[in-house]
């Protein structure tokens, strides 16, 4: 595949995967909703039992939704991943060398650079 054709490519494979990160999202989202609607059916039903056996499973039902919805917050929240610099510089100087056909000079880069993290 020639170079314009290959970063259409990715490109249009970029926007899939971002679209479809977008809908998982959403759909987590959505469900950590519904996990808190059922938490406050449970607790509503937990003051209208009379025997203390019963608010036993209540507190099950209660227990499970905040787990479920601890769940979603973990699978939402941004992961930040530590990146080096360098790496990301390597890879714009190969794209660069593929784009102009021809070897371009190395750049000099500082080893003493940290990663950082980015999302």
């Amino acid at each position: 595949m020639t170079g314009p054709l290959k970063l259409a490519r990715e490109e249009q494979m970029l926007d899939q995967t971002r679209l479809t990160v977008l809908l998982l999202a959403r759909k987590l989202h959505m469900r950590s909703k519904s996990s808190g609607g059922i938490r406050g059916a449970a607790q509503l039903l937990e003051h209208e039992l009379e025997k203390p056996g019963l608010r036993e499973y209540t507190q099950v039902i209660i227990q499970e939704a905040d787990r479920l919805r601890t769940l979603m917050e973990k699978l939402l929240t941004p992961q930040h991943v530590p990146i080096s610099v360098h790496s990301i510089f390597h890879e714009v100087w190969k794209g660069a060398q593929r784009g102009a056909g021809r070897v371009i000079e190395r750049l000099r880069i500082s080893a003493t650079t940290t990663p950082v993290c980015l999302n």
